[in-house]
């Protein structure tokens, strides 16, 4: 399995693990401009890897108000719909 969440994010794995990974791209040295994939964490089950997924991206975010993260939250969770009503077609 391999599901693209947003432009950010990427889940793979089976039926009963998967890994989160976040991309970035490469800044400086011979690579710059490469796309990397970081991994975030192992999960036995998606639901532990789509709040994973939302600490790690309000951790990281800009969010400063408890409504701002609210609407990252929102943003986070119309990703997953997405992303994994994909999968599922």
């Amino acid at each position: 399995m391999h599901i693209e969440i947003g432009d950010k994010y990427t889940v793979e794995g089976g039926a009963s693990d998967f890994i989160l990974y976040v991309k970035n791209t490469v800044k400086h040295g011979k690579t710059a401009g490469q796309e990397t994939k970081q991994r975030i964490g192992y999960y036995s089950k998606i639901e532990h890897l789509i709040r994973a997924l939302i600490n790690h991206e309000i951790r990281t975010g800009e969010a400063q108000t408890l409504q701002e993260i609210q609407q990252q939250i929102t943003r986070i969770s119309m990703w997953c719909e997405e992303a994994f009503k994909e999968e599922a077609a």
